[in-house]
């Protein structure tokens, strides 16, 4: 998660910590929920977001941050989707997260 966040603000440090509580109270109420279920393609597209690069250079910024590739930012990033999606008030299905 380090990776995810080098570069980022205090504040995105801290919305992290709050998706992760955010992901823990998934896993209570949906037993069986499963990071795994979060579409790859949703994930890239917040990631995309945060860091605030075009798709072009997605790979680029991965590795920049130590993270190799795109492919491993996002499967280190499903962890935050379901809080970031929670706390900007979007719903998973619909967005076709799983």
């Amino acid at each position: 998660m380090a990776l995810l966040l080098q570069g980022e603000s205090g504040q995105d440090r801290k919305a992290v910590a709050r998706y992760a509580a955010a992901l823990a109270r998934i896993h209570r109420s949906r037993p069986g929920f499963s990071t795994d279920a979060v579409r790859e393609h949703l994930t890239r597209q917040i990631l995309l977001r945060v860091w605030r690069c075009p798709r072009a250079d997605f790979d680029a910024e991965a590795s920049a941050r130590g993270l190799v590739c795109g492919a491993r930012a996002v499967e280190a990033a499903k962890r935050i989707v379901p809080g970031f999606l929670e706390e900007s008030g979007e719903r998973m299905e619909a967005r076709h997260a799983c």
